[in-house]
């Protein structure tokens, strides 16, 4: 239930989770009832690594949840009640998803109880504090203590934490990048291309061994829109490369454990005349939706189900036109005034989900 679409949790399948006995944690936290604390219970989440609530299931004394599960009354508001908690409880405010799962309770024929699934997210606005922007909380592997209260250097570190999980992700693009060329055979010079990357927020390790993500990427395939060459093992991942030598164009992708996809493809340019020194960049809000969509479906199988960050990148690009379609004129289009162009945006596996081709969209609507 780490990556289920928030939508799709049933009661059947909290159900099914609660059977597999697994103890609360670092990443999970049974209630037997509605909380007092719950602002602390999200916020610690958040300020960590994110995890798992389940309000309505009574743990045992060993951490495990407590079965059969008895829910809490089912009444008007629940979601609501948490989103409360969660903008006006915690500041800055968090986002959790909620899902309210209805059953009918022990000798009932109605829906009278729930279950409540609360799932929050490793926050990139870190730290979260409670009480009046007093005290900030962080969830610690202790059953009887699963929260600490942040003393001044830990409240230091979380933004210290945050600051180091981006250097790692920027570190693991410039590593793609020198691959790419590596692999290649060629350095891309004054070549115009673009560059599609999709990483973890925070990436913290290996996502996946070596093996279960070569299977992955063997069994996942891109649309029509991305010609890739023959998968080929690396360390720490896998790649594709190709070239076309009757176009004279190349592209290369990799999947890292780490859960990085990293794309690369030269923009086609225009021949000459009018078209000169043209790039056609229409293709692109296909090229970023269908790799999109590839990393939701790998993502899933990995399990990841944290927030991602999504950047466009265009280089070696000053001074050409760029262009929509093939037919475009030569006073129509947007000649570039910068060497390289970068568009970023942070989302949620979730708002993924809901429609990854109008999100590639809104990254070509954006003013370069």
């Amino acid at each position: 239930m780490f990556s289920e679409p928030i939508n799709e949790i049933t009661f059947e399948k909290v159900g099914d989770f609660c059977k597999e006995s697994l103890p609360e944690g670092i990443r999970l936290d049974y209630k037997e009832d509605f909380p007092r604390d719950l602002a602390k219970t999200i916020s610690a989440f958040a300020n960590t690594y994110g995890g798992l609530i389940l309000v309505g299931v009574e743990e045992t004394d060993r951490g495990t949840p407590k079965l059969p599960i008895k829910g809490i009354p089912l009444e008007r508001g629940l979601e609501e009640r948490i989103t409360g908690i969660a903008l006006r409880g915690i500041y800055p405010p968090v986002f959790p998803e909620t899902k309210v799962c209805e059953f009918a309770g022990e000798g009932s024929d109605s829906l009278n109880q729930a279950v409540v699934v609360i799932r929050v997210q490793e926050s990139p606005d870190a730290p979260h504090a409670i009480e009046n922007k007093t005290k900030v909380y962080v969830r610690v592997e202790r059953q009887n203590e699963p929260y600490k209260l942040a003393d001044v250097d830990q409240i230091s570190a979380l933004g210290d934490r945050r600051r180091q999980a981006i250097e790692d992700r920027q570190r693991m693009i410039a590593n793609a990048w020198q691959r790419c060329q590596n692999v290649l055979g060629f350095d891309l010079g004054d070549k115009p291309a673009k560059a599609i990357t999709i990483s973890p927020l925070f990436p913290h390790g290996p996502l996946v061994s070596l093996d279960e993500l070569y299977m992955i990427a063997r069994q996942e395939h891109i649309g029509s829109e991305i010609n890739l060459g023959v998968l080929t093992p690396m360390q720490a991942g896998v790649m594709f490369k190709g070239f076309h030598p009757v176009e004279n164009r190349f592209n290369y992708m990799e999947l890292t454990q780490q859960g990085l996809i990293f794309y690369l493809e030269d923009c086609s340019e225009g021949g000459g005349g009018e078209y000169k020194n043209t790039l056609h960049i229409g293709r692109t809000v296909r090229v970023i939706g269908r790799l999109l969509e590839y990393a939701l479906r790998c993502y899933e199988q990995i399990g990841f189900w944290g927030s991602v960050c999504i950047e466009l990148v265009l280089t070696n690009v000053l001074g050409r036109r760029l262009a929509d379609n093939p037919s475009v004129m030569l006073d129509d289009g947007y000649v570039c005034p910068d060497k390289q162009v970068r568009i970023e945006a942070i989302k949620s596996i979730s708002e993924l989900r809901e429609n990854h081709f109008a999100l590639a969209e809104d990254f070509m609507k954006i003013e370069f």
